[in-house]
């Protein structure tokens, strides 16, 4: 499961949160939390880089505001187009 955060202080939350949602689906997998270091590289190029050694990914989501739902399941449909198998869990 990948997390991107923008800052280090929120990893190790980050990190327990998806030990914890595993564990509770009984998901034998590794969490990845991933700092973003450039602000302005595109997420989907961060998630493609991180998982093209993959089988299965697993993806923590926010919920989006009604204000981007547009550009928001533009965004998701990027990612589901681009990357393996995937999983979207709501975080």
């Amino acid at each position: 499961m990948i997390r991107l955060l923008n800052t280090e202080e929120a990893r190790k939350g980050a990190e327990q949160n998806i030990i914890s949602m595993l564990e509770a689906a009984r998901v034998e997998a590794e969490p990845v939390v991933l700092i973003r270091s450039d602000p302005d590289e595109p997420f989907i190029s961060i998630l493609m880089q991180a998982s093209r050694e993959s089988n299965l990914v697993f993806l923590g989501m926010r919920i989006p505001e009604e204000n981007e739902l547009e550009t928001y399941a533009r965004e998701v449909t990027e990612v589901m187009l681009s990357t393996v198998s995937s999983i979207v869990i709501r975080s």
